[in-house]
């Protein structure tokens, strides 16, 4: 295999694999601020609910 392609495989593959880590951060991150705004809802529920009662 010549040197030139095996360095632009090299370097597919490493951008391939900062894609897959970034989605996966991307994920974390909206996992995260998923959790972040049932969490604060259900704050505010109790909130409300407290006021009522």
């Amino acid at each position: 295999m010549p040197e030139g392609l095996k360095g632009e495989l090299f370097k597919v593959h490493v951008v391939d694999l900062k894609r897959v880590e970034d989605e996966k951060i991307l994920r974390v991150f909206d996992i995260l601020a998923g959790l972040g705004c049932y969490l604060y809802l259900m704050k505010a529920e109790t909130r409300e609910f407290e006021r009522w009662s």
